[in-house]
């Protein structure tokens, strides 16, 4: 958004054409010499003003960011000069941007290309302020858990509900923004308590590009026997990746492109058994079969390999003289996606999605992978369906050698089964409306349908312990927004429903399940007020205010 101006006199020019240049994207100012472009994607972008008798300006390097307003402005002059030439004007970055009413970090790929060790997404974000990443790679915000951060993928939740974080692996060489919102959330963003994560993946350019990238390491450690470094050596770290970008063949190359990446990554660890390997694939395909409708397909997989090294468990038994024990574990996840954006009209614009997302983690001894708890060598039941078997007394006992010390040897392992899975179903449709020059109204809701699973196990004694449920909760929100802005005033309100469903049967007296009979859980919903204010003091300077109810369901 901005105006254009006659740069002699100061006064607005109405009916100036402003062009997203590689689109067919343009609208007109208005009598106030003033214009908008609502909805256009994250990314970078040239835009060119043009009116009759005045000379043409071309503007570059535009960064537009998710959820905010760029502001462009065009000062021009009457033509004394060959109207076929045109000037070219390349675009600063304001030092604050005055409509953000949240607290916010933003990177975007050509800065994210500057921070050294950006392999993953948690190393990136470790760099904005108020965030902690734990010796578990967890990232906190603002001194909150790690569960309480909500993670968006090109606009789609990819929360693992089990553990609370992104269910999936997100390469950042496949980024064209992220950003971190750790406070202020504004209505459209929910189910977090502590920070909102938005990644957002590049889009296909109409000419092929492309690029292959590895990096092995290599140290010089330092022996602490003979007190000195040892020679230099790889450290088994090692990755490799891809992306590639452009038309997609035999159609028109400014309707349809494609972005594909992918990675593999291995990591010998500094522990024993410790060893973890990873694999990445992800793309993007926009289709724009007519001018006012745009077609985005998304998908992301991700497969996980790895050792599992504890030095002592919850009894205090080690295995570091019996590291195959140790068991591994194994993960896999995909996100596909589908969106469209109408222009209803200049002011308004109608998007929808569909998305299915699935996680899934199993943990089990290694040579037991395989195979089910219920046949592992040792289990049986008696006439009751109760356990009975010896798998603790064969293979959970402590090493004679080590009796004192808490060591097994020899063939015994963890007997520990787990197992997880997530998938759910997810459509949604939001119209963003620019009411007027000053307000903004976003309307939007989500449906998603569930389906969790839990399976564990652990045979540590005579009474195993473990739980196991297969549920489909559903849940869904509305929301509305309105986003007002003024001169040296921005307020963005709103007002947030959310709805869940657990469809869960419980006992409402665990202590006497024979005479009380399980019930089903009840809905709950939540309206959730949200307001922000932004008050812009000086180019530099900015006030900020924020009030909102936040919660998370469980």
């Amino acid at each position: 958004a901005g105006v254009v101006e006659n740069k002699v006199t100061g006064e607005p020019i109405p009916g100036a054409t402003i062009r997203v240049l590689g689109t067919e994207i343009a609208t007109q100012t208005d009598s106030d010499g003033e214009y908008f472009i609502i909805n256009l994607p994250a990314g970078t972008y040239e835009l060119a003003v043009s009116i009759i008798g005045f000379q043409g300006i071309q503007k570059e390097n535009i960064r537009v960011l998710i959820d905010l307003t760029t502001p462009v402005d065009f000062e021009v002059e009457q033509a004394e000069i060959p109207l076929a030439r045109q000037v070219k004007v390349y675009a600063e970055r304001a030092p604050i941007q005055k409509d953000l009413t949240s607290t916010r970090s933003t990177l975007t790929s050509d800065r994210m290309s500057f921070i050294p060790n950006s392999i993953t997404v948690q190393n990136i974000l470790s760099n904005m302020a108020g965030t902690v990443v734990d010796r578990n790679n967890n990232l906190h915000v603002r001194g909150g858990r790690a569960g309480q951060i909500s993670y968006y993928y090109d606009g789609f939740s990819v929360q693992d509900p089990f553990v609370g974080r992104s269910g999936i692996r997100i390469m950042p060489d496949a980024l064209e923004e992220i950003n971190l919102t750790s406070g202020g959330f504004p209505a459209e963003y929910g189910e977090a308590l502590s920070g909102v994560v938005n990644a957002v993946t590049k889009e296909g350019a109409q000419d092929f590009t492309g690029k292959v990238r590895f990096y092995d390491g290599y140290s010089t450690p330092f022996n602490i026997e003979k007190a000195s470094f040892d020679d230099f050596r790889r450290t088994k770290n090692s990755a490799a990746g891809y992306d590639l970008s452009g038309p997609i063949p035999f159609l028109e190359k400014e309707r349809a492109t494609f972005f594909i990446a992918g990675e593999y990554i291995h990591d010998g660890g500094y522990l024993p058994h410790n060893k973890t390997k990873e694999v990445v694939q992800s793309g993007k395909f926009n289709i724009q079969p007519s001018p006012d409708l745009k077609l985005t397909a998304t998908g992301s997989y991700h497969r996980k390999w790895e050792e599992l090294y504890t030095h002592r468990d919850v009894n205090d038994r080690s295995y570091d003289f019996n590291l195959d024990g140790l068991g591994i574990a194994r993960s896999e996840a995909y996100l596909w996606g589908l969106k469209g954006n109408y222009n209803l009209s200049q002011r308004n614009i109608l998007a929808f999605s569909y998305s299915h997302f699935h996680t899934e983690s199993k943990q089990a001894p290694q040579h037991l992978f395989d195979t089910y708890w219920n046949q592992w060598p040792g289990y049986s039941e008696d006439s009751n369906g109760v356990y009975n078997g010896t798998i603790h007394e064969d293979n959970y006992q402590l090493s004679q050698d080590y009796f004192w010390t808490g060591f097994t040897s020899g063939d015994d392992f963890n007997p520990t089964y787990r197992m997880r899975s997530t998938t759910y179903d997810a459509i949604s449709a939001n119209l963003t409306s620019q009411f007027n020059k000053y307000n903004q109204i976003r309307f939007g809701g989500e449906y998603r349908v569930y389906n969790i699973f839990w399976d564990f196990k652990q045979f540590f004694n005579i009474e195993p312990y473990g739980e196991k449920y297969d549920e489909s909760p559903k849940y869904s929100m509305l929301y509305l927004q309105d986003k007002l802005e003024l001169k040296d005033l921005i307020i963005n309100a709103g007002l947030r429903w959310d709805y869940l469903n657990s469809e869960v049967d419980y006992w409402p007296n665990v202590l006497d399940t024979a005479n009380n009979p399980r019930v089903r859980s009840n809905s709950q919903s939540q309206l959730s007020p949200r307001l922000g204010v932004s008050h812009p003091i000086s180019d530099n300077s900015i006030i900020r205010f924020n009030y909102g109810y936040f919660f998370q369901a469980p």
